[in-house]
């Protein structure tokens, strides 16, 4: 069978958007293959001609979302770096792009989120991949290993943020600044409302002069 024919492109993609489909209302591991089956209207020995088990259907749509996300990293956020950019417009370049990955694929992320397996686990991944630019974009120093897992940490959180749906993109980057400042003044006792207020205005000042 020619896997790269159209008519298995599309077999494959009807399989994979059943799951996707599906799994809000059935999870993960109570899912059967005949779940998708009946979703997908294909019958057993198509199903197995293609994939051979719900695993590797999660597995492929991660693959497939962690290739898109590289891409955005090792690409598009570059593109913006190298770009001469005021600091305030060159971070909210980049949270627009980042955030908008994660909305765009929100249904697909959705669906293999809740897995953690030995191969799949997006969450986790997505983190090793921050915290690996984050090392590799700096020079060596006592906190770098903390650094780059606080921040990937950040990256994760914002996933899930935009996976809440939560804000549209109008002014998102002004508002994972000031969470992002509030929680490092609580993460270093600084707890006081006056004190964090004040420690928001100098920052905004330092970083969005």
């Amino acid at each position: 069978m020619n896997k790269e024919s159209l008519q298995y492109r599309r077999v494959d993609k009807c399989i994979l958007n059943a799951f996707i489909k599906i799994s809000p209302q059935i999870p993960f591991e109570k899912m059967t293959v005949q779940d998708i089956l009946d979703e997908a209207l294909v019958s057993r020995y198509t199903f197995y001609a293609h994939f051979h088990d719900k695993y590797e259907v999660a597995e492929r749509i991660q693959d497939d979302l962690y290739r898109q996300f590289l891409l955005l990293t090792e690409e598009r956020i570059p593109t913006i770096e190298s770009q001469s950019l005021s600091s305030p417009r060159h971070h909210s370049f980049i949270d627009h792009e980042i955030i908008a990955f994660f909305q765009k694929n929100e249904p697909e992320m959705r669906a293999i989120k809740d897995i953690h397996t030995e191969t799949i686990d997006f969450s986790r991944k997505i983190k090793d991949a921050m915290a690996a630019r984050y090392l590799a974009s700096n020079e060596e120093r006592s906190t770098l290993t903390l650094e780059s897992l606080l921040y990937s940490g950040c990256m994760a959180a914002l996933m899930e943020y935009a996976q809440a749906g939560e804000d549209s993109l109008k002014n998102l980057s002004h508002t994972i600044f000031e969470a992002q400042v509030r929680v490092m003044a609580y993460a270093i006792g600084l707890h006081d409302a006056k004190s964090v207020d004040k420690l928001m205005e100098v920052t905004e000042k330092m970083v969005h002069p």
